[in-house]
């Protein structure tokens, strides 16, 4: 399964998002409507019965599309937010400009609630822009071992003989027409996690030894602490 929403305790519910796709239809007509009908029937039903904490976990999340991210953000959102911008480089003024812009309209659906984002350097593509469109609202925390791979460009693929050709075709920016998501000149990921999970011995032994997940644990916690 590419996503799932199950309880794991009587106050938190957890969204797992392994891929940015749907299925083929959704891809094709770009209409996540009937995906988020799923995801917003099974969250308002949890919150009914007293769950007040959200993780939504997109560690090792390899992408797919950014629309998909939009119709998952609109959820949480209040009011109508900027999304992004399709941008390119200009050669004769030096900057970034906006092709096409996208806004999308929130439904508030966790108001009132708390939410974590689980994020690792295997959180890649469009899985940054659902990251990048998390950490603009108040109540989430980004959260991990390690920032997100910080990719975020529109590709371009070419049908060869043998293969296929992929090719960055567009940057994603952000309001100002900066570069949104991707890393600058330095390599620095431009989405900082908002708390680190420290990598302590304690951590080390959960994870390797006792097989436990133990940043999942560690984010039910901070629920509790809170």
């Amino acid at each position: 399964e590419n996503m799932s929403v199950v309880q794991l305790n009587t106050d938190t519910v957890l969204l797992n998002v392994n891929m940015m796709v749907s299925d083929s239809q959704s891809m094709e007509t770009v209409n996540y409507g009937a995906l988020q009908s799923g995801i917003r029937q099974q969250l308002i039903t949890y919150k009914e019965t007293g769950a007040s904490n959200l993780i939504i976990d997109l560690r090792n999340n390899s992408g797919g599309s950014s629309m998909m991210a939009r119709a998952i953000v609109s959820l949480f959102a209040e009011g109508e937010i900027f999304w992004a911008a399709d941008g390119a480089y200009n050669e004769q003024t030096g900057n970034y400009e906006t092709i096409k812009s996208y806004t999308c309209m929130g439904e508030n659906l966790w108001n009132g609630g708390r939410i974590i984002v689980l994020v690792n350097s295997g959180s890649n593509s469009a899985a940054n822009h659902l990251i990048a469109g998390m950490k603009r609202l108040e109540n989430v925390t980004v959260m991990g071992i390690s920032e997100p791979a910080g990719t975020a460009q529109g590709v371009g693929d070419i049908v060869l003989e043998h293969g296929i050709f992929s090719f960055s075709k567009t940057l994603v920016l952000n309001e100002n027409e900066e570069i949104w998501v991707d890393s600058d000149e330095s390599g620095h990921c431009r989405l900082p996690v908002d708390e680190k999970v420290e990598l302590t011995l304690n951590a080390i032994e959960k994870m390797f030894d006792e097989k436990t997940d133990y940043v999942l644990e560690y984010a039910v916690e901070r629920f509790r602490e809170e």
